[in-house]
């Protein structure tokens, strides 16, 4: 009998405080559910004295209702300052593995928008070319298939021309003849005053994809972070929608990156170079070889911040000495937030070309960066 009075003065007790049980947090919510569940058959009791005792004891029944309900509400607030904790440190991390050439255990969808200040003989003005290149970043882990901490990485690079000013072909020695220049003309190669005619093209550039095998090994100096070191090929394929903004040959080569990516700074560079073998699509058809290293170097800081830089100096070899190299030197700030459980990567860089081409080539450039990071489909 004394079992189903205490019973009873629970469900009484309930009933009382039943107005406030919607503002119980979830982990009280829980626990009465289920005790509910088990035990509906003794709170379906009635009797008189179970009811004049709920009566007396419903004082003590509020106070165990008000500290159950203050021990949930605490632990409520710790899971929230535990999650808030947990989302900075992912945000931290998530800066950090994302400026992995090798990836991690997501994907990267990479959107870069570059806007580049051109200057050169051929021109008395700064011209413009903006350039948006999307570039998704597939990791495959292939530590069941090679060994452990193996990685196989996939970069395709997709152009966007938003604009480009370059010189007009068909009009930079105009009034020649197979004879050569009449009277008034100027010779092949000579730049008139004011430079040579210009025009603005957009549409699609040539597509780059190259791909890296290598290893992500961790390491505890410099504060821990990991070694990377990768080699692979990559290629260019003709897919410019226009003469202007294609080269008009396939290209291939060989690609590799050396890097420390560590917990309190990143460096390393990514090498690729092209040499062509056959013409194709829009452009020219010249003869290609160049090499690209893409330079990065980051200090890391708290809640997902990052200053550094992603410069990318170019050596064409086919070009004069004069127009060969183009250094670049790159500075700029970015934040990697989580956005529920996705972070993205928002960057702005601005970057200064002390080593140029003399003809025409760029001055400096304003580097936009937007990367959302998903899950990876490869586990």
């Amino acid at each position: 009998m004394k079992k189903a009075q205490f019973f009873l003065i629970l469900l009484l007790a309930a009933g009382a405080a039943s107005n406030v049980f919607a503002e119980v947090p979830d982990a009280f919510t829980l626990a009465w559910t289920d005790f509910k569940f088990k035990n509906k058959d003794l709170l379906n009791v009635q009797s008189p004295d179970t009811l004049f005792q709920a009566k007396n004891d419903n004082t003590e029944l509020d106070e165990q209702y008000l500290f159950a309900q203050t021990q949930a509400a605490e632990q409520t607030d710790s899971n929230q300052s535990t999650e808030e904790a947990s989302a900075l440190s992912g945000a931290s991390e998530a800066a950090r593995q994302s400026s992995n050439p090798l990836g991690g255990d997501f994907f990267i969808l990479l959107n870069q928008i570059d806007n580049f200040a051109m200057q050169g003989d051929i021109t008395d003005k700064t011209r413009w070319i903006n350039n948006w290149a999307f570039q998704p970043v597939v990791p495959i882990p292939m530590e069941k298939t090679i060994g452990k901490h193996w990685i196989w990485v996939n970069r395709p690079t997709f152009n966007f021309v938003l604009n480009a000013d370059l010189p007009d072909a068909d009009n930079i020695n105009p009034g020649l003849t197979p004879d050569g220049p009449p009277s008034g003309t100027r010779p092949p190669g000579d730049i008139p005053a004011g430079g040579v005619p210009f025009d603005s093209f957009s549409g699609f550039g040539d597509t780059i994809y190259f791909t890296l095998l290598g290893q992500s090994l961790p390491q505890q100096r410099w504060g821990g972070g990991d070694f990377v070191w990768a080699g692979g090929l990559t290629t260019i394929f003709p897919t410019a929608s226009k003469d202007e903004l294609g080269g008009g040959v396939y290209s291939v080569g060989p690609s590799g990156v050396l890097a420390f990516i560590g917990k309190k700074f990143i460096f390393g560079g990514l090498y690729q170079q092209w040499l062509s073998y056959a013409e194709g699509g829009n452009g020219s058809g010249a003869n290609q070889n160049f090499s690209w290293l893409n330079m990065f170097y980051f200090l890391n800081f708290e809640d997902g911040w990052q200053v550094g830089g992603t410069p990318i100096i170019t050596a064409d070899w086919e070009a004069d000495s004069d127009d060969r190299w183009t250094v670049p030197i790159g500075l700029g700030v970015y934040k990697t937030s989580l956005f529920g459980k996705m972070p993205i990567k928002l960057g702005a860089e601005m970057q200064w070309m002390p080593i140029n081409p003399d003809t025409y080539g760029q001055e400096w450039n304003i580097r936009l960066t937007i990367a959302p990071i998903i899950p990876s489909l490869f586990k």
